[in-house]
């Protein structure tokens, strides 16, 4: 396998890389579909995370369907369609930990439907269903938003 990883200021690589083998609260998600954020952007262009030269696995937008599920994780299935929240994950899935989402077979420690892991509706394409973290993002900051002007007045 491999996966899309910063070395340096500007210098990002497709490296080998092996999958670190799943446990039993974890699942393991063959990646479908991965956003560019603009928070990638600005690792590659700082160098990693936190310090340059410092290895950053890259990719938090990602979705895709589970291959394998611990023993311990309940809700899901092998087969499901899911997204990934990163910020739930224990390692901040492509935010300096050491999984990625561009890679073909993503390991989600810990895994927690409905916290790291959302079903994806029947029928929504995976590249759709990647958007939903920007979207997010997106939403809560808009919500912070009114929340401030509300407090205003």
């Amino acid at each position: 396998m491999r996966l899309l990883t910063i070395h340096d200021v500007n210098d990002v690589r497709l490296d080998p890389y092996e999958r670190p083998e799943a446990g039993p609260k974890d699942v393991v998600v063959k990646m479908k579909a991965c956003g560019i954020c603009g928070s990638d952007l600005s690792y590659i262009k700082n160098g990693g995370i936190p310090t340059p030269g410092k290895l950053t696995a890259l990719g938090h937008e990602g979705a895709g369907e589970l291959m394998f599920v611990g023993a311990d994780v309940t809700g899901v299935s092998v087969g499901q369609s899911v997204i990934i929240n990163p910020m739930m994950t224990p390692s901040y899935i492509g935010s300096g930990g050491p999984e990625g989402a561009f890679t073909e077979e993503l390991l989600v420690r810990d895994a927690r439907l409905g916290d790291s892991l959302l079903p994806i509706p029947d029928g929504i394409p995976y590249d759709v269903a990647a958007m939903c973290e920007p979207l997010s993002v997106a939403c809560t900051g808009s919500t912070g938003r009114r929340r401030r002007r509300a407090t205003r007045s």
